[in-house]
């Protein structure tokens, strides 16, 4: 029921990210293409980063700039009826804020 609720609050052209990461912390995007009943279809977006210091910088999703084949998700209540799913590569993927997102990488 919690994520009926959820998906409800899931639209086209919502941007959701994931980070994770071990000795790094990896960002990707995601934007939902279309939502039916409590699966969401998505793909994952390009990102503009910028380098902010030495092995770490922020990273900014581009809308509608796709990279990779659409997949399809089921949608989960991250509490409060907000849309979340579990993560690609570790994780959960979480509604994007609107803020660039923090980034760092290993040598």
């Amino acid at each position: 029921e919690k994520d009926r609720e959820a998906a409800k609050n899931c639209q086209a052209g919502q941007i959701f990210v994931e980070s994770w990461g071990y000795d790094q912390t990896n960002i990707d995007f995601y934007q939902v293409i279309s939502v039916k009943g409590v699966t969401a279809t998505l793909r994952a977006l390009e990102a503009e980063t910028t380098e902010t210091g030495f092995m770490c910088g922020k990273a900014f999703p581009q809308k509608d700039r796709f990279k990779g084949k659409p997949f399809q998700k089921r949608v989960a209540d991250y509490g409060g009826g907000r849309p979340s799913f579990s993560g690609v590569a570790h994780g959960w993927l979480s509604l994007w804020d609107g803020t660039p997102q923090g980034y760092s990488t290993y040598a």
